[in-house]
């Protein structure tokens, strides 16, 4: 019997924390429909991190494309402050950065609160002090547009939600939810082999 309940509460551990969901607020937003299909589309979008730096990001057919990390293979994390699966990726990101440093790039980006508005930059700042956070992160109204973007890939808008794109801005594949770090590390090693 003992036995059995350790099964059933270590599965719906697991079931838990895999990935946390958004209300419909944040995938819903006022974005119009011709925004939310990036297939024939392009955008350019200029992004700040809370330090203050600036990020280009260029979006075309199936491209995304990081100006200022051109070269390097690059992750984009969307993630919540209280969503426990991506407060669990933290440090195996930090790990990973470090890892491929000159290679990789991973950018953080917040999705807000549970009732769909941004983060207090105060609060956002205490986090990445608290988590020990080494990647940029940023957390701004353009979030919500960018996770919008690419919900053909996450039609239910869980986090943590991982892409993973090429040197040249290539998609190469994406992540809803919590996985080994292992099966996000195999991508960037192919990534890099790429020329």
């Amino acid at each position: 019997m003992k036995i059995k309940t350790a099964i059933f509460f270590t599965f719906f551990i697991l079931l838990s924390f895999n990935a946390c969901g958004k209300k419909e607020k944040i995938t819903q937003n006022d974005l119009t429909s011709s925004v939310q299909n990036t297939q024939n589309k392009n955008y350019n979008f200029k992004l700040q991190d809370l330090e203050k730096k600036q990020i280009n990001l260029a979006i075309k057919p199936n491209k995304w494309i990081l100006k200022q990390y051109q070269g390097k293979v690059v992750l984009l994390d969307f993630f919540a402050t209280w969503c426990p699966p991506c407060k669990a990726e933290i440090p195996h990101f930090n790990k990973l950065r470090e890892k491929y440093k000159g290679k990789l790039e991973i950018i953080g980006f917040d999705i807000g609160t549970q009732d769909g508005k941004l983060d207090n930059p105060s609060h956002i700042k205490k986090f990445i002090k608290k988590f020990k956070i080494k990647y940029p992160i940023i957390n701004s109204e353009t979030t919500f547009k960018l996770f919008t973007l690419a919900n053909n890939l996450n039609p239910n808008g869980a986090i943590p939600f991982t892409l993973v794109f090429g040197k040249d801005g290539t998609y190469i594949d994406h992540f809803v939810g919590a996985v080994p770090i292992e099966m996000i590390e195999s991508d960037v090693k192919k990534a890099l082999e790429e020329k």
